[in-house]
């Protein structure tokens, strides 16, 4: 996860770009369903990302519609610039380190150690 998002926030070529995004998109999603916020069957990206915005307890400081509008750059359009994977992957980190610091002792340990390697 560190070396993909280390990656991102330094700028890949126009070759890697759809795959590191690709996969920094899939790594925020699995945080987010790891926070316990995971997408309801049927909802639109612009409304997960609204009801993210209204209940989400973890704070980064950036509105998650904001960042759902980048992905979805990524994902769907042509016009991809480095500084829109590099905001997405410095949410993504931020987002991760606060969720983290909010987890038991345990579940941490889970996630650090063991997780990473299943």
């Amino acid at each position: 996860r560190r070396q993909l998002l280390s990656e991102a926030s330094g700028g890949v070529d126009a070759e890697e770009y759809r795959m590191v995004s690709h996969n920094v998109n899939q790594t925020l999603l699995g945080i987010m369903i790891v926070a316990g916020y995971p997408p309801q069957a049927g909802e639109l990206p612009s409304q997960y990302a609204k009801r993210l915005d209204a209940t989400c307890q973890y704070a980064t400081g950036i509105d998650f519609s904001e960042i759902m509008t980048l992905i979805q750059r990524q994902e769907f359009s042509t016009s991809m610039s480095n500084a829109d994977l590099r905001a997405v992957a410095e949410y993504t980190e931020m987002f991760w380190n606060d969720v983290y610091r909010n987890m038991s002792r345990p579940k941490q340990i889970w996630y650090r150690y063991i997780k990473r390697y299943l």
